[in-house]
């Protein structure tokens, strides 16, 4: 397969859609060269060599993939290092995804657009069931024999669906689609709003915006066609067997693997045809409609802040952030410290509290989530040691079935 032409990048750059990131969302899709650079080639527990670089080479362990923090090995630990490597998120401006033009009988075209984060942060409760480090999201857009827009295709946790031109599901920005990123999980949809899913629900809502610059997927030998994986799995610490089995239910559920390459050898392995969907944006299946009714009844109220949000700062030891120490090797490292409660019973009332904090852009520059106990929560965000000045602090609740409450927001 050769690189896209300069007639073809023009056509994917003019119908490049419009990606709208959750409000509590930390990445952005982002060219691969940053991650490469940072990440080692690895066999399961074994390290293979440094930066990888040419992808296209060598043999394909079955456990073969990146890692773009090798020296964190708990699930907490290497969260906090790839977000610490990645974050702040850079402006809209600067975001990329990488595309490719595929011809169809008639004339007809396919264009795909494949979005890469560094990390999915998405996972089943405080355990981290289903989250994993590295992450490719596709959107596609199908054109008519005169290069107007027939459809658009969104994925969700490797399920394709599709939605006609002219459906009241998809909305249209300036000719683009309009796709909303869910939080943590990257999965494409085409409204905001809680997603239904089997066991945990995908989240949507309307934060930072903008239309990703299109880099053409390269062809032949390289990362875009290298068979490994894009990461480790960083699920909870369980014994081989129960990790087992928690990794094969979550793969079919809510995920779980860090994904291949887009044109790797196993892309395509499970996933399933388009469903096509005329005038609806959800699936139509009687799963999704009582999933999405239960889920209407049942997420938890939202959490209010006890008293302002508090911006410390105390003297942290130079490159680790563990005890406090004087002298001339201490420096300040700020953290914002959030109360909050919750009210409801049953599932309506909050199980954990997750609050991220954003800068003017609205980039986030620091994540933490800590348990209820009652119905009261604490937690200190550390933020980022070159971050500029926290402007929001946001906070949801979640309850025991993983259901998000309404984003509350704060300044400081």
């Amino acid at each position: 397969m050769s690189d896209p032409s300069a007639d073809d990048l023009a056509l994917l750059a003019r119908h490049a859609p419009l990606l709208v990131l959750d409000r509590l969302e930390r990445y952005a899709p982002v060219p691969v060269e940053p991650f490469l650079t940072a990440s080692i080639t690895a066999d399961g527990g074994k390290r293979l060599s440094g930066p990888p670089a040419d992808l296209g080479v060598g043999g394909c362990p079955p456990a073969l993939h990146l890692d773009p923090a090798p020296d964190a090995h708990r699930a907490a630990d290497r969260a906090a290092a790839v977000f610490a490597r990645f974050a702040p998120a850079p402006e809209p401006a600067a975001w990329a995804c990488y595309g490719r033009v595929l011809r169809r009988r008639r004339g007809r075209r396919l264009l795909q657009y494949w979005c890469g984060f560094p990390d999915n942060p998405f996972g089943l409760g405080m355990r981290d069931v289903g989250r994993h480090v590295g992450d490719w999201e596709q959107v596609c857009v199908e054109l008519d024999r005169s290069c107007a827009l027939a459809a658009v295709i969104v994925f969700q946790h490797g399920s394709p669906q599709r939605v006609a031109a002219g459906s009241p599901g998809l909305t249209l920005a300036d000719g683009r689609p309009r796709v909303y990123v869910a939080e943590g999980s990257h999965a494409m949809y085409l409204t905001a709003g809680s997603q239904p899913r089997i066991l945990k629900r995908d989240n949507t809502s309307e934060g930072r915006s903008g239309v990703p610059r299109v880099l053409p997927l390269p062809g032949g030998a390289g990362w875009a066609t290298w068979c490994g994986r894009w990461g480790p799995d960083t699920g909870p610490d369980l014994p081989r067997a129960e990790l087992a089995l928690v990794r094969w239910i979550a793969r079919r559920s809510i995920g779980g693997d860090s994904p291949w390459s887009p044109l790797g050898a196993h892309r395509g392995r499970g996933e399933r045809k388009p469903s096509v969907v005329a005038g609806r944006a959800q699936p139509v299946n009687r799963l999704g409609r009582v999933l999405r009714w239960l889920g209407e009844r049942t997420w938890p109220c939202a959490v209010a802040l006890d008293g302002a949000p508090v911006v410390e700062r105390e003297n942290v030891a130079e490159g680790h952030g563990e005890a406090p120490l004087a002298g001339a090797a201490a420096r300040e490292r700020a953290a914002v410290r959030v109360r909050a409660r919750s009210g409801g019973l049953l599932l309506r009332r909050a199980r954990y509290l997750d609050a991220t904090v954003v800068d003017a852009g609205g980039a986030a520059i620091g994540h933490a989530r800590a348990a209820f106990h009652g119905r009261h929560a604490e937690l200190a965000v550390p933020l980022l040691d070159r971050a500029g000045p926290p402007a929001e602090v946001r906070i949801a609740g979640y309850n025991r079935v993983d259901q998000r409450s309404d984003v509350i927001a704060a300044p400081l």
